[in-house]
């Protein structure tokens, strides 16, 4: 395992965050890294600790630039990137001690292309290294074809950049970059990865990625109508995907449909009060929704009620969306 590994962290405005993210990197069992530190045109402390940590470490490279965004970061260390692998970690989560090396190790052991763990949602700032031992038998092998059915299908791969190591060609020899000024980044680029990944994508299940909910998160915030690039996004991938991959359209049209539910059921948690924002989520259930209640070997008898009862009454979510009640329970539920 001696192929240089490139890890990206954009950083912005993480004070609180960023020297735990660091220092869960540089406690890696793989030692042959390039740490790219972007710092975001940061206005709090973040770049002071980036570069304090990266007087005292050879392996990180501090990168300064404009505000632009995750994207724009994200390209910048694709840019600098020396590494035949890439990682990216946002700078507010961190990642066990052997994730990188158990990643470099499937992606050689199998000769795939991508390589991912799962992804442990933490609500508490704590962190400790560990290391919970890996076994062939915890891996997946699945083809670039099968890797983009379960992408639409489960969450078995997910739209997350990060979790995951790339071959960095994949990014360089297909022109693949994160779009910039648009949430859902990863959901934009993930599939193209994964079609273009000829050798295919090893999947564990184990939980090696920790992904902080800060209360202040992109997709914490009060609702806006940017959370709506998701659909953007969709609709690219079923034109990509009519091109590409036209069996596997239906896993879309239907994916499209889970979106939307996901969406209403945001807005109701809001209490937004927007109808046009329930219309764009209700003409989506109408159009692709009788796709998801005739297929009950995919989807489970309670979702296809929700899916047919929001067909037949598309103003329920836009009533429910005024009570304190419905919104106190769909955040508890955790829907989003």
């Amino acid at each position: 395992m001696s192929e240089l590994v490139t890890v990206i962290i954009p950083v912005y405005n993480v004070e609180q965050y960023v020297e735990r993210c660091i220092r869960s990197v540089l406690k890696q069992t793989y030692v042959n890294m390039e740490i790219l530190l972007i710092n975001d045109g940061s206005t709090d402390r973040s770049r002071m600790i980036c570069e304090r940590i990266s007087r005292t470490e050879s392996r990180i490279t501090l990168i300064d630039k404009k505000n632009g965004g995750l994207s724009s970061a994200r390209n910048v260390g694709l840019a600098h990137a020396n590494g035949q692998l890439v990682t990216f970690i946002d700078s507010d989560d961190w990642i066990e001690t052997d994730f990188v090396e158990q990643l470099v190790l499937a992606i050689t052991k199998n000769q795939a292309d991508i390589s991912t763990f799962h992804v442990k949602k933490e609500k508490k700032s704590g962190y400790s290294p560990k290391v919970v031992p890996v076994t062939q038998n915890d891996w997946q092998f699945y083809s670039s074809r099968q890797a983009l059915k379960q992408l639409f299908t489960d969450n078995q791969i997910g739209y997350c950049a990060t979790s995951k190591m790339y071959r960095t060609s994949l990014f360089l020899d297909n022109g693949i970059l994160f779009p910039v000024g648009m949430l859902m980044e990863d959901k934009a680029t993930t599939y193209k990865l994964i079609d273009q990944a000829k050798h295919g994508v090893i999947v564990s299940t184990l939980e090696k990625y920790h992904y902080f909910m800060r209360t202040t998160g992109i997709m914490k915030r009060t609702f806006t109508t940017k959370r709506f690039d998701s659909f953007v996004v969709h609709d690219q991938i079923m034109e990509y995907m009519q091109v590409r991959h036209p069996e596997l359209l239906l896993l879309v049209k239907q994916r499209y449909v889970y979106e939307a539910f996901r969406m209403l059921m945001a807005l109701v948690e809001s209490q937004n009060q927007q109808l046009v924002n329930f219309k764009k989520c209700n003409n989506v259930i109408s159009q692709y929704g009788g796709l998801v209640v005739k297929d009950k070997e995919k989807n489970n008898v309670i979702y296809r009620t929700m899916i047919r009862t929001l067909m037949k009454f598309p103003g329920l979510t836009f009533k429910l969306a005024r009570s304190r009640i419905a919104s106190w329970v769909f955040k508890e539920l955790e829907v989003w």
